[in-house]
Formats: C-alpha cells, structure tokens, sequence
C-alpha cells in the first residue's frame, strides 16, 4: 500500500467518524430507553408504583453520552413509553385523568432538567479541556521562546525587582543566574534616567491595559556600557509582568549607518548638476534639489507638497507619463521643454524610473539636464547648415569635396545639388563614381586638367584650371574649377568649386569681336575719333594730352599721318591759337569733372576752315573726342529756318499748330502756335506723348488712342482724329489731329511722326447747338404725341363712360313709359335707371374735381377729424358692393383717437376712392383689409387687396391723370382714370403722402397714405395761433462740427433758440480737443470735411474712453444723402444720419429723440 493510499484511507476513517459519531449517540439513547422499558416490563410488579425510575436513569445515560441532542431524543421516547405503555390506559396516547398528566408533566421536567444540567457540565468540561490545552500550548510556546536565542524574557516586580529572566537577557546585560537569584538586578536602577519617563508611561499603560505597547529604550549593562533594546511587555499577576527584550543594537548600528548614507546622499542630491525630483502618482513633489531650483526658478519650500508647476500647458501629459513610469517602464533621454517661474521656457533632457520613497510608496524619480543652450548651439548649428545649404544651393556651380580614403583611394564625398545645371548628373552618381564626372572633360583640354593637379598635388598650393566640359547632352561648357587641400586623416583633401564661365567666355569673344568691329567701323568712320591719354605734372595738374589712338579721318582733318599722331603730345601738335587753347581746356576739365562736352565751333586755322562738331567724354584717365565736319548742315538749318518762319506766319493766320513726334520715344516738338492755342507760353510748354494722353479728355481717349494706334501698326492710311484737349485754364478744346509718318529706323519701325492741330471747338459748339436742338424738337414732338394720344384714349374712355349708363337709363326709361312692366319689374328699373344715375354724377363730379384742381380752385374746409371715423364712413358706401361680390372686408384699427387737421368730406372722398378700387379689382370671394395707425407723428391707412394687382411698368404711372394700364381695364371695370389722381392731389392737399406697392398683376395691391397728426409740427392750427412747441433743448450741450461757417453759424443759432448750450468746431481737430473740455450731450458732425473728415472724427471719439466722451451720441449733418452713405455713417459710430437741407422741427425732434433714449 502506498502512502497516498494509507492517506487516504486515513481520511475515510475521519469522514466517517465524523459521520457515525452522531448515529452512535442517537442509537445509545434509542438503546437506553428500549432497555428501561423492556426493565420496567420484567419489574413491572416491583415497579408500579415509580415506573418513571428507570427512564431518568436512559436520560442521564443518553445526555451524558451523547449530549443535549440525544438527551432529548431520549426524553421524548421516554415520555412516549411511559404514556404508551405504563399509565392507564395502556397502549392509548389519551390522557385519561389529571393524574396521569400530572406524572408525565412531572417526568418530562425533570428530564428536562437532566438534560439542562448535564449539559451545562459537559460544556463546562469541554471548555475547561480546552483551556488546559491552550494552556499546554502556550507553556510550550512560551518555553520555546524562553529557550530562543533571539529574544530575552524577564518576570519582574512593577516596583523594580527583576524575579526570573532567561538567558538570553541575562547575556545582552551581562549578568550571571547567580546574580539575578542574589535578588542584585533592578530594572530602574539598569534603566538611564532619560528612559525612566518612558519606563513608567510603560507602567501606567500595563495598569490601565494589562500590556504595554512595545518601546525603544537602554539598559545599562553591568559594566556600564548601554544596550538599546525594543521592550514590550502584559501583567502576569497583581504586580508582576512578563517583559519582552529585543536587542537592537545591530538595527540601530544599521539605522546610524542608514543615516550618514542618507546625508551623504543629500549632499550628493544638494550639489548635484542636474535637477532631481521625486513625484508621486498624483503629480505632487516630493523632492526637489538646488539644481532643480536654479534651473525652474522655484525653492523647495514653494514646490514640495504641491503638483507640478512646470507643466501648466500639459497637465494630462504629465501625469500620463508618471503611469507610464508607474507601470515600469523607464522614460530615458526625453526632451521635454518646461516652463520656469519667470514664465520661460527651459529645454530639458529627461531620465525617468520607478521609485520608493522612505515608507515604500511608489514614485516617479526624474533627472533633468538643462539642455537649452545645447537646444540653441544645435539650432544655430542647423540654421548655418541650412544657410550653408542655401548658399551652396543657390552657388553657381558645383560645390565638392574630393578626399582620400582609408584603403588610399580617392573619391567624391560630397557634390552639391548645383551638378544638375553644371552637368547634367545627379550628385549621387558623382560621389557614386569620380570618373562619370572627370569622363566630360575635353580630349583637348585633359593634358592641362591632369597637369594643373600635379602640381597643386605635389606643392599643396590652391589649384585653378578653366576648360571644356561636354555634358552628357552634347553640351559645350567652358568651365573654371578652383579648390584648396584641407590635411585629414588619410592626407589631404579638396574643397572646391567647377562653375560655368560659357558667358564670360563669350564676352571676352565678344569683346575682340567688338574690338575688332570697333577698329574697322572708326577706320570707315566719316567721323573723326582719337583718344588721348592725361600728361600730368609732378603737382598731379593736367599739362598736356598724348594721343594713343587716332582714326584715318582724324588724321586726315588734321593733316598728319596717323604715325606721326599717335605717341605725340596734342600741345607740340597743334598750334597754340586761342580755339586750340579753348579746346584744351574744355578737355581737362572733362577729365577732372568727368561731364562730357559737347559744342559746335567755327575753326579757320592751318588751313582748316568751316564749323566743327567736338564732342569730349572722360575714358580712364583721358577723353575720347569725336569731331565731324558740319558745315553743310549748318547752311541746310540756316535755310531751315527761314523756311520754318514762313510756314510759322502761315499756321497763325490759319488757327493751327504743328507737332513733330518721335514715335518710339514719345517725346514731341511743338509749334509755339499749338502753345499758345491751349492756352500756353510756347517756352512753359511741353509736349510728350504722356502729357498728351493726359490732356486728353476721358471720354475721347479711348477712340483717339485706337486710331492713333491703329495708324502707328498699319492698320489705316491716314492718320485724322476729332478730340478735346484740357487748356491751361481747364478748358476743353476741340481739336483735329491730322498726321504722317515721315521716318522709319532700320528696322523699318515708324520713328518720327510730323502733322498739324486744328482748333474746331467753334464748329462743335455749332454742332452741339444743332445736335440739342433737334433733340429738343423730337421731344417737343413726342410729348405732343402722347399728350394726343393719352386726349384721344380719355375722350373714347368719356364717351363710353358717359354713354354706357345712358343705355339702361334710356332702356328702362322707355319701358316703363310703355306702362307694361309690373310691379317687380318696374322697381328693378327703377333701381337701375338710379344706380346708373349715381355712377354718372360720380363720374361728372370726379370731371368737375379734375377741373378744379388744374385751376388750382380746389378748397378745403379744414377742421379736426377723426380718422377712424372717416374709414368707417367710406366703409359704408362700399359694403353693399363688397356684398354683392362676397368680398371680406377687415378692418385693423390699432388706436381710434387718432385726428387729423383736414377736410372730413374729402378724407372720406380719399378713402372711398382707395376701397371702391380694392372692390372693384378683388374678385369674388376676395379679402380687402384696411389698417389704421399711428406711425411716428402721422396717422397710416392702408388699403390691401388680393385681386388684380398692377404690372411693374405701369406702377410709376398710377397716379397720373387720364391713365389706366389698357382698355381692357376700362371695358371690364370701368372709370375714367382720374381717381387714383384725385387721390395724389387731395393727400398732398392735406400734407400727406400716398403710395402704391404691388409685387405685379394677380398679386393684389397695397395703397398707403400717411397724414401728419393734429398734435405734430404739420398740423393746421383752427384757432389761428402758433403751434406750441413740446421739445425744449433747455440744458443741453451740444458740439457742432462743420468746416462751412455759414452752416456751423446757422445749426448754432437755430439750437440756441431752442435754449441749448452750443459749441462749435471748424475741423476734426478742434472737434476732439473740444470733447474733453465742453463734454457735451450730443455731437453734430458734417462729414465731408478736408483732413480729418466726419467718419474720421467720429472713430477717433469712439475709440476714446467714457470718461473723456467715447460714449458721446452723435447725430452726421451732411449733404451726402444716399442710402449707402447712411449706412456709413451708422457703421463709423453715428447714432442717426439728416441730409441737408435741414429742416429745423427734423433736426430737434431727432436730438430730444436721442436725449430721452
């Protein structure tokens, strides 16, 4: 068997001893109390009279064996016997008299009782078992550690007497058993004097607890030395404890040890380089060096205890960082940028691990290196490569280093990007091979590349070499290379620079050229040319000139061969007269000055006669001259000019002037006549083709340039143009232009223009003058038309209007006459003949009204009127028609006291007129809606409708006389035209105003008249005295600013008759300065002002604080009355905008509205 198996078969003996124990104490009292009753059956005939006995005797058994369970089980199986089969009745449950109750009652108590009572003694037993052996244990416990060589145990007397200790104690305070029998070993008198406080704390905490917690103390050892010690200790009795001793001397050894290495690590941390921080989980510093404080600006005592300052802009990326650390991984070398006290920031190189401080709570421990002026070195170092890049970038040419390497090879180690325009490679594939580059240079020109090397190679000296370069496009390249060796490791190496030189090469081959071409052309020249070079004294003074080069015509003019010439002094040459003496002069001080010279003379010496063109320019430290015979030309300008005053005195006599033009310089030559004709004296006049232009009148200069133009590109033979030109006065003139092209450079580009300048402004006034007339006549003659044709279209719509009512008049008429219509009938007739009656006494009164009015005979019988009232009586004379054709008529009346000064028959005539329309133009079933409200100090009626509505052409024409928008309108509802017309004239009559708003036909119509109310500055006053005014200014600072005086006087005056304090201003300027001493209410402001306009002036007072008036209302007085301007004004600070004209009670009214807001 194995010992897995014998373990296990162990446990089934447990498990089922565990469970058979219950089973056994339950069957013993099963047995107990079969076997009393089968007793009480075999003594039954002793036992009658206490058959109880022997069941107490089951119980007891049962209760002590098996405990309070069993004891019950018994008791109950007792009491079930005895009744069963031992009292009267037997074998019966029933309880037959009081007596056998009695007796089992009895019984069951005291087994009851048994079973209490055994039951308390086996629990008193077991816990008193299980006390002796916890007592066991802890003896054995107890002994063990008495016996240990770790701890030392002592029994003493709370009065000092130490009574037992074990060895242990008696080894860390020196003493023998002998001696602590000999009663010698107190522990007060072992204890220092400055651990007695703490020894009897101890004993109060032992007297009060029965222990005391454990403390740190000394004992002085019998030789007098210390032994700290940790002491603990409980009560074993009234005076006595058991005393724990540890010794701890190694602990405090290591403790003292701890400590210097803690110091010496403080110092370490103190005087460390770099910042060093301890954070905990939450971001809260728990240290913080001196390194730390120069670096972040913060001391110790402001940061330990609080989170982080240096991370304000980055808080959740610390602290995620710090659980990166947490979770254990390190963050080394991160460069991080923190922000200083002073609000700087500081870059940092970061190192970052897990921690523990002091009581073993985990950190963040951080090392920082202030790395800011590393950060500024390496971006300075990357701005100047980066500069060295954009130099070498934009260099021309290839930039290289060409060095040696280990295996002593040479290469490329670096090509600038420059290579692509030089050859046509990429550097890569340079520094790749040396030889794709070294493979383009020229057969021809190798022997001297691989020569100049040599020798720079070999003397270490700075190499140059220019050649040819063949590219891979088949490109010819002169190039020059230029480099410097620089010692490195493996020997030298060769900073250089190969750039194209193609273009100097072709200048200096052109230069020979030109040379060349130069030689050739002076030796053809018809022109003399020399160059003389200074002769100069020892005081530096120019004494005389030497010729070094002299053309064959020069040498010709002055009668010497050119051998002779060049090398010779000019002095020794030609004779000392007083020309030569001028010439000489004039040549010195165009080399001392350096302004070249250029003058015509008459030369009669040596035989040399006639006039002489000399020009001079300084050339080095000499003059080149150039002279040419002229005198042919100046006989041709002489005759010139004779001519010129003949054509001169022929251009004034005919009111023209002449202009000579270089086209492709636009500078022109004028005749004096051309001058004066625009007004001009001819020396104060200039022409060029750009003051001409801007002579040139706006609206002709885009005709005139395109036909200049035109002529000037081909286009057109002849060059004529008609325009105005500006004069001196600013006049306009008109002009005809007349020109041609009388020269062409070698190009065959025109060059020189010459034509005349007409005045005709006499002839285009005269055609203007027809032009207006014959316009004027073509209106005459249209207005006339149409007046006809509006007379014949009213008398067709009169006559029809008139007559159609005539028709059932005169139908019925008759009808009735014949005496055969009935009753019915006959009333309908009636009606008809005085409905059509009526409508054309509305038409004749509407004829008579017009009349009235043209003749300016209409009168008004004036007197207040309630406008609501007027409304609802003209309401009445339309409802039966707006019934008739099912039409809704709602009336909106906002306030119904509204009056104003005026006719009430005509007013209602005004408003009848308006809703006998909407009725008229609604179809069936329609809606017409009339509004009536007060809208600032005027009464509004409104009348809309959603029936025919006006076409936006014939809008502007409603209210005219005699206009209706066709004759399909007059057909199908009638009228004559006049109402709506009747309607303008008795609102105007009335002060008023009247208007019309329709979005076109089908979408109905929208009348609007505005009355002024009986209490506002328009009403008509019936008691014949002046209006009394209800604004007042009394009290109120106002500032008015106009640069005109007479409008500034005036605005003052008026307000100052309104009791208003006025300061006036007559520029932006003054306006600001006045603002901060007046402070007045309100601000009127011009805005069309010179310098400082009102736009200016009011966003300079806005941007001014309250106190010094920024606030001030302000109120733009100006002539610039368009709605844009409104808008501008508002936009720049104003609270309100009037245009000029200023109508007084306006502007009064707008400053009292603006006080009160």
């Amino acid at each position: 068997m194995t010992e897995a198996d014998s373990q296990f078969l162990k446990g089934d003996r447990s498990r089922w001893k565990v469970l058979l124990t219950p089973v056994l104490h339950y069957s013993v009292a099963l047995l107990s109390v079969a076997l009393a009753l089968g007793i009480n059956f075999q003594l039954s005939p002793y036992l009658n009279a206490t058959p109880t006995s022997l069941f107490f005797a089951a119980v007891m058994v049962s209760a002590w064996y098996g405990g309070l369970g069993a004891g019950l089980l018994a008791t109950t199986l007792s009491t079930l016997a005895i009744h069963y089969f031992l009292i009267e009745p037997i074998y019966s449950l029933s309880i037959s008299n009081v007596s056998s109750l009695v007796r089992l009652s009895v019984f069951l108590m005291a087994a009851l009782l048994i079973n209490s009572l055994n039951e308390a003694q086996r629990t008193a037993r077991q816990r008193a078992e299980a006390n002796l052996q916890a007592l066991k244990q802890s003896k054995a416990r107890f002994s063990c550690l008495a016996e240990s060589n770790i701890i030392g145990i002592i029994v003493a007397d709370l009065n000092g007497p130490i009574l037992e200790a074990n060895d242990i104690f008696l080894q860390m305070v020196g003493y023998t058993q002998e001696e602590l029998r000999s009663g010698r070993m107190r522990w007060r008198e072992m204890t220092p004097p400055e651990y007695l406080e703490a020894s009897d704390r101890a004993v109060e905490e032992l007297l009060t607890t029965g222990a005391c917690t454990p403390f740190e103390k000394e004992y002085i050892r019998k030789d007098g030395s210390r032994i700290p010690v940790l002491h603990g200790a409980v009560m074993s009795g009234e005076n006595t404890v058991v005393g724990f001793v540890l010794d701890i001397t190694n602990r405090k050894g290591i403790e003292e040890k701890l400590q210097r290495t803690n110091q010496t690590l403080q110092t370490l941390i103190d005087v460390c380089p770099v910042a060093i921080a301890f954070i905990d989980p939450q971001g809260i510093v728990k240290l913080w060096n001196r390194a730390a404080e120069q670096i972040y600006g913060w001391s110790a005592e402001e940061v330990i205890g609080q989170f982080m300052p240096t991370v304000p802009h980055r808080t959740q990326e610390f602290l995620t960082s710090i659980q990166t650390v947490l979770s254990g991984r390190s963050l080394n070398g991160l460069e991080v940028q923190h922000q200083r006290k002073d609000g700087q920031m500081v870059d940092l190189e970061i190192w970052s691990n897990l921690a523990h401080d002091g009581e073993g709570n985990p950190g963040c421990l951080g090392i920082g290196w202030d790395i800011t002026q590393r950060k500024q070195v390496e971006s300075a170092l990357r701005q100047s490569e980066a500069r060295y890049q954009v130099l070498v970038s934009n260099m021309p040419g290839m930039v290289y280093r060409y060095s040696p390497c280990a295996d002593g090879s040479a290469a490329f180690t670096y090509v600038s990007s420059g290579a692509r325009e030089l050859v046509e490679l990429e550097p890569e594939v340079i520094v790749r091979d040396a030889n794709a580059f070294l493979s383009l240079i020229h057969p021809e020109d190798w022997p001297s590349f691989t020569d100049s090397v040599a020798i720079a190679v070999a003397n270490s000296l700075p190499w140059q070499w220019e050649g040819r370069l063949i590219t891979p496009s088949g490109q010819l390249k002169w190039v020059q290379g230029r480099s410097r060796p620089e010692q490195t490791e493996y020997g030298e190496a060769w900073d250089g620079l190969f750039f194209d030189i193609s273009d100097r090469k072709r200048d200096e081959e052109a230069l020979r050229r030109s040379e060349e071409r130069f030689r050739i052309s002076q030796e053809l020249s018809l022109d003399a040319f020399t160059i003389l070079d200074s002769v100069r004294d020892q005081t530096g003074a120019i004494a005389d000139f030497v010729w070094t080069y002299v053309n064959p015509k020069a040498a010709e003019i002055l009668q010497h061969p050119v051998e002779e010439l060049v090398g010779q002094r000019l002095l020794e040459v030609l004779p000392g007269n007083e020309i030569n003496t001028e010439l000489f002069r004039r040549y010195v001080q165009v080399v001392e000055t350096g302004k070249a010279h250029d003058i015509e003379l008459f030369y009669d010496a040596e035989g040399i006669t006639g006039w002489f063109r000399n020009m001079a320019v300084k050339l080095g430290d000499g003059v080149a001259i150039s002279f040419s015979d002229i005198t042919r030309r100046k006989q041709t300008e002489t005759a010139l000019r004779e001519s010129e005053e003949r054509l001169r005195l022929a251009l004034t006599a005919t009111n023209q002037g002449l202009f000579d033009l270089n086209v492709q310089t636009g500078d022109g030559v004028v005749s004096p006549e051309y001058a004066r004709m625009l007004g001009y004296e001819p020396e104060e006049f200039h022409e060029t083709n750009a003051q001409w232009l801007e002579r040139l009148h706006p609206d002709d200069l885009a005709s005139t340039y395109q036909a200049y133009e035109d002529y000037i590109a081909g286009k057109i033979d002849t060059y004529r143009a008609e325009f105005r030109l500006r004069t001196k006065s600013g006049a306009w003139k008109w002009i005809l232009s007349i020109g041609k092209i009388l020269s062409w450079d070698s190009q065959g580009k025109p060059l020189r223009m010459l034509g005349t300048h007409t005045d005709i402004t006499e002839r285009k006034l005269a055609e203007a003058e027809r032009e207006r007339l014959l316009e004027r006549e073509q209106a005459a003659r249209a207005e006339a038309e149409t007046a006809n044709r509006i007379k014949d279209e009213f008398l067709a719509v009169l006559s029809h209007e008139l007559r159609s009512p005539l028709n059932p008049i005169l139908g019925w008429a008759k009808l009735l006459q014949a005496g055969k219509l009935d009753a019915k009938t006959s009333q309908k007739a009636i009606a008809t003949i005085e409905r059509n009656a009526k409508l054309q006494t509305q038409l004749i009164d509407d004829l008579l009204d017009v009349s009235r009015i043209l003749r300016g005979k209409l009168a008004l019988q004036i007197s207040p009127v309630n406008i609501v009232t007027v409304v609802e009586s003209a309401l009445e004379t339309v409802r039966l028609a707006a019934e008739a054709k099912q039409i809704q008529i709602q009336t909106v009346f906002t306030d119904d006291t509204l009056q104003v000064s005026g006719d009430g028959a005509r007013l209602q005539q005004i408003v009848w007129n308006l809703l006998s329309n909407a009725v008229k133009f609604t179809p069936e079933g329609g809606q017409v809606e009339i509004f009536v409200e007060q809208i600032s100090n005027h009464a509004q009626i409104q009348v809309k409708d959603n029936g025919k509505g006006i076409s936006t052409d014939f809008l502007p024409y409603v209210f005219d006389y005699f206009r209706q928008e066709d004759s399909k309108t007059t057909r199908k509802f009638g009228g004559l035209g006049l109402g709506l017309a009747i309607v303008r004239h008795l609102t105007e009559l009335h002060g008023g105003t009247v208007h019309v708003y329709s979005l076109g036909l089908e979408q109905g119509a929208t009348f609007t008249i505005q009355l002024p109310l009986l209490s506002s500055s328009a009403t008509i006053n019936q008691d014949g005295e002046p209006p009394q005014k209800v604004l007042s200014l009394n009290g109120i600072k106002i500032l008015v600013v106009d640069d005109d005086q007479d409008a500034r006087e005036f605005v003052a005056f008026l307000l100052e008759q309104e009791m208003a304090t006025v300061v006036m201003a007559a520029s932006g300027n003054e306006a600001l300065t006045a603002l901060t001493q007046f402070q007045p209410n309100i601000i009127l402001s011009d805005i069309g002002m010179p310098g400082m306009d009102g736009y200016m002036l009011m966003q300079k007072v806005r941007a001014l604080s309250p106190e010094q008036g920024g606030l001030t209302k302000a109120i733009a007085l100006t002539a610039y009355a368009g709605e844009y301007d409104q808008k501008q004004a508002l936009k720049a600070g104003f609270q309100k905008h009037i245009a000029k004209p200023i109508e007084p009670e306006i502007l009064i009214k707008a400053i009292c509205e603006m006080i009160r807001a």
